[in-house]
């Protein structure tokens, strides 16, 4: 699977709709890094009422992302569902 900005909505993780890339590709995109449950996904790019949404990953899959997401991965001392809160919370 291959997750974009569309795969983010009111808070979750949507699976609804994906493309798909090859292994291959796969396996250069998430050489240095993978996706993991707990780890949070945020939109970078699109139009104003989608920059910003953010989810936390609560399945176990193998996916790569495109760069309309911004990949966060806290250290074990931070709560991840705080953080989300307060990236979600307006100014």
């Amino acid at each position: 699977m291959f997750l974009s900005a569309q795969n983010i909505k009111n808070e979750k993780l949507d699976l609804f709709q994906y493309n798909y890339i090859s292994e291959e590709l796969h396996n250069q995109l998430t050489r240095h890094k993978k996706v993991v449950k707990g780890d949070l996904l945020q939109v970078r790019v699109g139009g104003a009422a989608t920059i910003g949404q953010t989810c936390v990953i609560e399945i176990e899959n193998d996916f790569s992302i495109y760069v309309s997401l911004c990949h966060i991965r806290l250290n074990e001392k931070a709560c991840n569902y705080y953080i989300f809160k307060h990236l979600q919370a307006e100014a």
